[in-house]
Order: C-alpha cells, then sequence, then structure tokens
C-alpha cells in the first residue's frame, strides 16, 4: 500500500518496512544460523545485515553531505571515497 505524505516521510515509512521484514526474515534463529556462511563466497546472514545497514549509512551520508568518517566493519578506517556533490572531496579529506 503506498503511503500519501511527503517524501521524507514516504521514505521513512518503506525504510521501516523494508527493515522489519529483515528483521521478521531473521526472527528466531540462533546465533550458528545467523553466522553460517550461505552462499559460496562465505555471506551469512548477519553480513547481509551489516551490508544492509552499512549501504544505507552510506546512501545517507552521500545524500546529505554530512562529515563522516567511513569505517569498515571491522573498525578500521576505509580508504576515501568520494561523496557525490562534494567535488572529488572525500569523507574523510573534508
Amino acid at each position: 500500500m503506498p503511503f500519501t505524505g511527503g517524501e521524507k516521510e514516504s521514505l521513512q515509512v518503506s525504510l521501516d518496512r523494508h527493515r522489519d521484514v529483515v528483521l521478521w526474515k531473521l526472527e528466531g534463529l540462533d546465533d550458528e544460523q545467523l553466522r553460517r556462511p550461505m552462499v559460496p563466497s562465505g555471506t551469512s546472514l548477519l553480513g547481509l545485515v551489516k551490508h544492509l545497514a552499512s549501504v544505507e549509512y552510506g546512501w545517507f551520508t552521500a545524500q546529505t553531505n554530512n562529515r563522516v568518517i567511513a569505517r569498515t566493519a571491522a573498525g578500521r578506517r576505509a580508504p576515501a571515497v568520494p561523496v557525490p556533490g562534494t567535488r572529488g572531496q572525500s569523507a574523510r579529506s573534508r
């Protein structure tokens, strides 16, 4: 059912709905099931959730031109990546 509010509200409702679906799919799984590699690349369901969070964070950072330090899943600084709309500056160089 499409949301008929403003753009910001529509985005929030859509994100909440998609987050809820992911949580629903993972509900009841134990730690071993969440961490078990599910494909030849070694990706697990937990890895998929981390990826979704990272993509969402990166997209919002790029769209809002927030000054943030990008970090890898292991907590190390990620390579500087150009952020659209910043004239070639990266998140780390600003």
